[in-house]
């Protein structure tokens, strides 16, 4: 049996994509304001899960 080789461009599926999903998000949709509003506890408990302790997560950032 031969190998058959084969590709899909997914540049216009990944277009497509995007326009859809900004425009359900709108036009008033500002990210740096949603990420300025996040608590930094929610933050926290986050991290706590990822990394297991809240103090990781505290290091990490300062390494940043």
């Amino acid at each position: 049996m031969a190998d058959l080789d084969f590709a899909y461009d997914l540049t216009l599926d990944e277009a497509r994509r995007r326009t859809a999903v900004l425009e359900a998000i709108g036009d008033d949709w500002d990210p740096v304001a949603v990420l300025a509003e996040e608590s930094p506890t929610l933050l926290a408990e986050h991290a706590e899960l990822v990394l297991g302790s809240t103090g990781e997560f505290l290091a990490l950032l300062r390494r940043l």
